[in-house]
């Protein structure tokens, strides 16, 4: 999936620590 990669880059840039909670929580379900 692409959309992993495009949703990361799009977070990191507003936030990094957000990136960090939903690799755990949300990027579960990809």
């Amino acid at each position: 999936f692409g959309l992993k990669l495009l949703i990361k880059q799009i977070l990191s840039k507003h936030k990094k620590q957000t990136i960090l909670e939903i690799n755990n929580d949300e990027f579960m379900d990809f």
